[in-house]
């Protein structure tokens, strides 16, 4: 706001202004909020840091996302959360694992959003041993029967060629639809899994699995 000639802002005005910051083309924008945001004194607040770390990401600027992280000086679970995911979403995964387990050495508790993160993570760097881990600690914590959990950890252990922690997932899933399965089936074929794909879809049909013909085009077309 406006007063005696000087621009002001509050914090609100600055969470609106950086959530609105999406894309390459806001990345000037995002500089400028953050020159406003030092020089306001809102950096020492947490949230400040938190929504420019946010929107960093989100501009594709992962290292100046990652340097307003490393100069906090008092984190919470939504700044570690932040770069996590952020990271996933940029294809920094191994950078997402190694702050995953910085964020537990600090004695941080994750979140659903974080594990589901750190999953996403596992998925693209194909991290078999990861992803399990992980996948314990969701399965106690009762996220496993989320649709999002569920459908990361299919797209893991296909893309791993792990028959049997794709298809133990497949039988405790409560809901599991097209898309799933079509990643399940597609996930093993395009990493070179052929058999592994041969052997869920014969155990789906043996289990009386009504199968949509998408599935099947799908899975043809990468055996192709």
């Amino acid at each position: 706001m406006m007063g005696t000639g000087i621009f002001m802002f509050d914090h609100a005005s600055l969470t609106i202004i950086l959530s609105a910051c999406n894309g390459l083309d806001f990345i000037k924008v995002n500089k400028m909020m953050h020159v406003l945001v030092i020089w306001s004194g809102q950096e020492r607040e947490i949230s400040g840091s938190n929504a420019l770390i946010t929107s960093y990401f989100r501009c594709g600027c992962a290292n100046s996302g990652r340097l307003v992280f490393d100069e906090m000086v008092v984190r919470n679970v939504i700044s570690w959360t932040s770069v996590i995911s952020g990271l996933a979403k940029n294809e920094f995964c191994k950078e997402n694992l190694d702050l995953f387990v910085k964020m537990q050495g600090a004695f941080v508790e994750p979140n659903y959003l974080t594990y589901l993160s750190a999953l996403l993570a596992c998925s693209g760097m194909k991290a078999l041993g990861e992803a399990r881990q992980i996948h314990g600690i969701v399965w106690k914590l009762g996220f496993q029967s989320d649709l999002c959990i569920e459908s990361v950890l299919i797209d893991v252990y296909s893309k791993c060629g792990s028959v049997q922690d794709t298809w133990q997932m497949f039988e405790s899933a409560e809901v599991l639809d097209t898309i799933a399965m079509t990643v399940m089936l597609v996930g093993f074929a395009q990493n070179g899994y052929e058999e592994g794909a041969l052997q869920i879809f014969v155990k789906m049909v043996k289990a009386g699995v009504s199968i949509d013909p998408d599935v099947v085009s799908a899975y043809s077309w990468c055996l192709w």
